[in-house]
């Protein structure tokens, strides 16, 4: 393949982190609560829906990235995501976000991982595999700081409209799907050959070699942290409005926190410098 259509694929990811997030993130809560009458005991049934479809998702979506091949996996992906966005706007309502959550998470889990994966055999194409890290990190920054603009923008929008934002929301993920159909595939397996396996078979491979109490507890552990740490922003913005913080300043609020992200992202690659000890904060030595 043409070595310029591969470069390609490295601006359209860049532009791909920028549209691919929820603008719309922090009026979710606050717009269910107001349009659609959802309580804060169903706004912790989205939530931990959301969670468990990510979950849930994860190895099946996975298996099929190395089945279809990365780039369908990435576009059918980014599809679920755009489409999740419909119900905000045409049927706000506890089951309409709930749609919207199961929706948009599994979307979200055949991108996830799969993406980094298709650059990566890009950049193997390319023979510039060890810019990895370097790039990924500049599309991370680029993307958090296209979205400080998009978050801190579109929130506005909800004192006109309180569908606007997630109108505007839906053509920016509709942008990441066009991008996505765009991209260029790379030669087919330049890094590991996956078989293709039975992954039912596989899974039940796995169990049958370790216990079942054990894979419990760390699903459960795994299954809260993720929930915690992933979810509890539906309740975020319950509490600004709780202490008076009027909606259109909720953008601009967590576009603080995408700033710094997106600071910390543009330099992320001077990580490698460190050993995998003093990364983790543990004795050791930085590699010169």
């Amino acid at each position: 393949m043409n070595p310029k259509k591969l470069e390609r694929n490295i601006i359209k990811y860049n532009l791909y982190k920028i549209f691919t997030k929820r603008v719309f993130l922090p009026l979710i809560s606050i717009y269910l609560i107001d349009v659609g009458h959802v309580s804060l005991l169903q706004l912790g049934i989205l939530a931990s829906v959301a969670a468990i479809t990510n979950i849930v998702m994860e190895v099946p979506t996975g298996y099929l990235a190395d089945y279809w091949g990365h780039k369908k996996s990435i576009v059918f992906g980014s599809f679920l995501t755009t489409i999740s966005v419909i119900p905000y706007i045409f049927y706000p309502s506890f089951v309409g976000g709930l749609i919207a959550s199961i929706g948009f998470f599994a979307g979200y889990a055949f991108t996830s991982g799969t993406l980094q994966a298709f650059i990566h055999e890009t950049l193997l194409a390319l023979k510039r595999e060890g810019e990895y890290s370097k790039i990924m990190g500049r599309a991370q920054s680029y993307g958090l700081m296209g979205n400080v603009i998009l978050i801190s923008l579109i929130p506005l929008s909800y004192q006109l409209d309180n569908r606007l934002p997630f109108i505007l929301g839906f053509f920016c993920l509709l942008a990441s799907f066009l991008i996505a159909l765009s991209l260029n595939n790379p030669p087919e397996r330049l890094s590991l050959e996956v078989e293709k396996k039975n992954v039912i078979k596989e899974l039940g491979g796995i169990l049958k070699k370790t216990s079942w109490v054990r894979m419990l507890i760390v699903f459960l552990i795994f299954g809260i942290v993720s929930a915690g740490f992933d979810q509890s922003s539906l309740f975020r913005e319950v509490a600004f409005r709780s202490i008076n913080i009027p909606v259109q300043y909720f953008g601009f609020i967590l576009a603080l926190g995408s700033l710094l992200a997106a600071i910390t992202g543009a330099y992320i690659h001077k990580l490698d410098r460190l050993s995998t000890n003093v990364f983790l904060l543990l004795p050791g030595k930085p590699r010169l």
